[in-house]
């Protein structure tokens, strides 16, 4: 049986070595804390559970058995947020939407997990975004990080717009 003291060490550098716990834990407390800032909670604590939902759970078996427990999950956690931002405004729950579909949570999950996606070149697996819709069905190309970026600054562009609604008083 190991000392306590290693097992606290060892759950600490496993916490640290990435942002993923800290941005869940943010995530919880701007979801909760003004309006204005659960928009920004709920991406931040959607995207840190992808993080560690995915790469501790799933990765850590090379038949990935967890794989669909753990969408369900995500799903269910994504449906929540959701829900909780619809009773806020329904402009934070479509803002969330547009964020998630445009790829900002998928490049968070990058940056939290301190990955450099251009390891993996060809970005197949956002095909159900804006520009992987079109090149999935359309051109038939590939996509790759840069356009993800240029993906996610238009979906965050085209949320600071709707959000910039509340201070023209639509």
């Amino acid at each position: 049986m190991k000392p306590f003291k290693n097992t606290l060490i060892e759950t600490y550098l496993k916490i640290t070595q990435d942002y993923s716990v800290y941005a869940v834990v943010l995530g919880l407390i701007l979801l909760f804390t003004t309006n204005d800032y659960s928009l920004l909670g709920a991406v931040l604590l959607f995207s840190g559970f992808d993080y560690i939902g995915f790469q501790r759970i799933t990765k850590t078996d090379s038949e990935m058995k967890g794989l669909i427990e753990y969408r369900i999950l995500q799903t269910l956690l994504q449906y929540s947020l959701l829900y909780h931002l619809y009773t806020l405004d329904i402009f934070y729950a479509l803002e969330f939407l547009l964020l998630w579909w445009f790829g900002v949570c998928d490049i968070l999950y990058y940056i939290l997990g301190k990955e450099n996606p251009n390891t993996y070149g060809k970005i197949y697996w956002i095909w159900w975004t804006p520009l992987g819709i079109i090149s999935t069905y359309i051109t038939k190309k590939s996509l790759f990080y840069k356009e993800m970026l240029i993906q996610g600054l238009v979906g965050t562009i085209i949320v600071l717009l709707i959000n910039y609604r509340k201070y023209l008083h639509f």
